[in-house]
């Protein structure tokens, strides 16, 4: 009796295991996703208006010391209609890199700027889109943290991107690179089944957003980092769900 006792209590503690990885998220930060009220601009982005009062991620952090702000700064602001997530991020770069120009290659080779969003934690499916300072996205789904098997797919990103310095040429210090990217609602749906598209208002996203920055300027010669506190880095990398922080869609 005392065996099956705790062969029952030891099945209920890996159940916890399993509900406290599904589940536990870093509500510390919360980021705020809002609705553009504008039209959009004939490039099929928000106005300066709409980006004005956009959701924004002020800073992002070190991935080998979460609570030290990144060397080179990044702020990124978020917004949505029916159709699209729109983000878009300012990064300081003083050596801008992007040399990959295959879809779905190997961008972070490069700078790169990538979005990590996880629409429910009912589910450990999630999503990744990474795009460098050429325009070149690699975007995966992945059903779990680990099954990497054809993860690939055309998430049909529209991309915008102002480059302030020159590229590949450390020589001459830049100032960085601007992105906009609109990430159609309806490319995650098709690979994600049950989740509500377009997001409604109060819904709850999880999500962080990271760069790989290559610099000649940079005293180890690259610098990672994300706007969350990616504690579990050191096993998880970038794939650290626990640590992702809410997107509240108002």
């Amino acid at each position: 009796m005392k065996k099956l006792t705790l062969g029952v209590l030891g099945v209920w503690i890996c159940l916890a295991n399993f509900v406290v990885s599904a589940h536990a998220v870093d509500n510390s930060q919360r980021w705020y996703v809002h609705r553009v009220e504008g039209k959009l601009n004939t490039d099929g982005f928000p106005g300066k208006s709409d980006w004005s009062r956009a959701g924004v991620i002020p800073k992002f952090w070190r991935t080998d010391k979460p609570d030290v702000p990144a060397t080179t700064q990044t702020k990124v602001y978020l917004l949505y209609d029916n159709q699209y997530l729109y983000i878009k991020a300012n990064m300081e770069d003083q050596d801008i890199i992007g040399y990959v120009k295959k879809q779905n290659g190997p961008v972070f080779d490069d700078d790169v700027f990538e979005v990590f969003l996880r629409p429910s934690l009912k589910s450990l499916h999630y999503f990744e889109i990474d795009i460098n300072p050429l325009g070149t996205v690699y975007a995966g789904f992945y059903p779990r943290y680990g099954y990497w098997r054809n993860s690939t797919f055309d998430a049909h990103v529209k991309v915008k991107i102002k480059i302030n310095g020159t590229l590949n040429n450390w020589h001459d210090v830049d100032k960085g690179w601007t992105l906009e990217e609109a990430i159609p609602f309806s490319s995650l749906s098709m690979k994600m089944k049950g989740i509500t598209i377009p997001p409604q208002k109060w819904d709850i996203w999880y999500g962080a957003f990271c760069r790989y920055d290559y610099s000649y300027y940079l005293e180890n010669g690259v610098e990672l980092s994300s706007s969350a506190h990616l504690r579990r880095f050191a096993r998880f990398g970038f794939h650290s769900l626990d640590d992702y922080n809410p997107l509240i869609f108002d």
